[in-house]
């Protein structure tokens, strides 16, 4: 092994069997520069190839863990709960394997159609030079900034997105109260504005310095069993240790 600290890269796929042979391809690309690598892929209630792909992968390094956890609908039916569910025992596997949890970074990531670029060289730039105030780095998006539900900004996005989609007035119809609340926070950053310091994002892809989210949970209900972004409440913990999250303006995963 030579070169960059190590990384666990973590991921959950359901129905990715098109994308996942470039993704993972990428994946050992990176990872070949790394001093060492490992990962923890969790898969449940595929249609496709994705089991096998990441099966493949699995026997081909012997680095890390691959899951299969058919059924997992019909035990946890609302998405975001069993998001929630497979992002926290992903990082139980890490913080239960020493070899894992000693590693420097985690990378968290999609594994569909929102990854159609792997930033290698801006990932490269952060795991030498990590600025010492964030715990987080989060991608951009040179189109469309889709993962407003995740994302909370004090003036872009200062609150849950679809909660104000729910909550409109009775007169609005529900596609403006879309466009009003969704679709005008999915402008992309600009790519000059370097760090943008944010409660919660996500875009697809996060570089997290592992030590410190040790202990944060991913939430996906509210208090009265509604769905929200899973990825907010682990942010909130996050924050709550006094640590910094941002937007990378200039790493894109889409260009």
């Amino acid at each position: 092994m030579n070169g960059q600290p190590g990384i666990v890269f973590l991921g959950l796929a359901r129905d990715c069997a098109p994308y996942l042979p470039r993704l993972l391809g990428w994946i050992e690309d990176f990872a070949a520069g790394l001093e060492d690598w490992a990962y923890v892929f969790l898969e449940n209630d595929s249609h496709d190839d994705t089991a096998a792909l990441l099966r493949a992968f699995d026997e081909k390094h012997r680095r890390g863990i691959v899951e299969t956890l058919p059924a997992l609908e019909q035990k946890l039916k609302l998405r975001t709960e069993r998001l929630a569910w497979l992002r926290n025992r992903a990082l139980d596997h890490v913080w239960n394997d020493p070899r894992l949890s000693a590693l420097p970074f985690a990378l968290i990531l999609d594994m569909d159609e929102m990854i159609g670029v792997f930033p290698n060289h801006r990932l490269q730039q952060h795991i030498a030079d990590w600025p010492a105030s964030h715990a987080a780095l989060f991608a951009n998006r040179t189109r469309c900034y889709y993962d407003v539900w995740a994302l909370r900004h004090a003036e872009r996005s200062p609150d849950d997105c679809w909660a104000r989609v729910r909550q409109r007035p009775r007169w609005m119809p529900e596609f403006v109260a879309v466009y009003l609340f969704v679709r005008m926070r999915q402008k992309p950053w600009p790519p000059g504005a370097r760090f943008i310091e944010v409660e919660s994002a996500f875009g697809g892809l996060g570089l997290y310095r592992l030590a410190l989210i040790e202990g944060c949970r991913y939430q996906g209900l509210d208090g009265e069993g509604r769905e929200v972004c899973e990825h907010v409440a682990f942010h909130r913990q996050i924050r709550a240790k006094g640590l910094k999250l941002a937007i990378d303006t200039a790493m894109f995963t889409d260009s």
